[in-house]
């Protein structure tokens, strides 16, 4: 899928991720960032495996709070980050030709080169159906994955621990 293009038909080009929002004010600027809103789910899923009685947290898989936090990763990208007018304004995007964006399809096309594909069906499928693969845009590809990078991988190449250092430097999720 091509890029969003400048009304001059350049590509938008990446932005680091920390300049992504995956949530907007009531006003409708950029709010919540996509890697807070990442730690921020990462945080209730722990909790919520956590309050389990034991028999319960047995049954979620190693890596199930890892995955629950990179959920949104497919917001990092053109199509999602540029329906803000505000976002686009900041970033000297002007004469905008919007093509249908999937952040869903690109949250699986970025998991599921780290994790059985069954799992990065499951979290590109939290909005709402499972999608057909979508290999993205390369240099927006490369931020998903910066920020995937501060989730390590266990030897079976499922995500185990997301680190949340840049918040708190004593703090794992497991």
């Amino acid at each position: 899928m091509p890029a969003p293009i400048n009304k001059d038909k350049t590509p938008l080009a990446a932005v680091p991720h920390e300049q992504c929002w995956a949530k907007t004010t009531a006003d409708g600027l950029p709010g919540v960032g996509v890697a807070p809103h990442c730690r921020n789910v990462g945080y209730v899923a722990r909790a919520l495996l956590e309050a389990m009685p034991r028999c319960a947290r047995e049954l979620f898989p190693d890596g199930t709070v890892a995955l629950a936090a990179a959920h949104d990763i497919g917001k990092i990208s053109p199509e999602f980050q540029a329906q803000c007018t505000a976002w686009r304004e900041a970033h000297g995007v002007k004469g905008l030709s919007l093509l249908k964006g999937d952040r869903a399809a690109s949250t699986q096309c970025t998991l599921r080169k780290h994790v059985p594909e069954k799992w990065a069906q499951v979290a590109g499928a939290h909005h709402g159906k499972i999608k057909p693969p979508n290999a993205g845009h390369k240099d927006w590809n490369e931020e998903r994955e910066r920020l995937l990078s501060s989730c390590s991988l266990s030897s079976s190449g499922r995500p185990r621990v997301w680190s949340c250092s840049e918040a708190h430097s004593d703090c794992e999720l497991r």
